[in-house]
């Protein structure tokens, strides 16, 4: 509070809940549990901790993403288009792999889930059956909001 330059000044703080889920690139999975996300964001970074799980496969295919975040991550840089945040992703119950890498799509509203290999996530690497796929994930981002 008594700090005179602007970036020494506590100019937001702001604490919520988002409702976060698997989108494949087409179709939809049958439904979705735990598609629950809490976020705390101070100035412009935000960060977020959440928890799916898939019900079902529905007629879902192709790359899987995540969906629902509460702010836009921040457009940095043009040329390269994920370099506004990134997370760690723990899956389990037929996710294709412990650990993976979350990264923020650049001024978008998705987020690209990378397997341990360097590929992206695809419904195809996942189990879709009542209650599996389960992950949980961190993730801090920038954002211009």
């Amino acid at each position: 509070t008594s700090g005179t330059v602007a970036s020494e000044i506590f100019d937001h703080y702001e604490e919520g809940t988002c409702a976060l889920s698997y989108s494949p690139a087409s179709g939809a999975f049958g439904a979705m549990f735990y598609t629950s996300g809490k976020y705390t964001k101070i100035g412009n970074i935000v960060t977020v901790i959440g928890a799916i799980s898939v019900n079902g496969a529905g007629d879902a295919s192709g790359a899987v993403r995540l969906t629902g975040w509460p702010f836009v991550p921040t457009g940095l840089n043009s040329t390269w288009s994920l370099e506004s945040g990134h997370g760690v992703i723990r899956g389990q119950y037929g996710y294709p792999d412990e650990f993976n890498m979350i990264v923020m799509n650049n001024g978008g509203t998705n987020a690209y889930v990378y397997k341990d290999d360097g590929t992206e996530l695809n419904v195809t690497d996942m189990a879709t059956a009542y209650n599996s796929s389960q992950c949980s994930f961190t993730v801090t981002f920038m954002t211009d909001t």
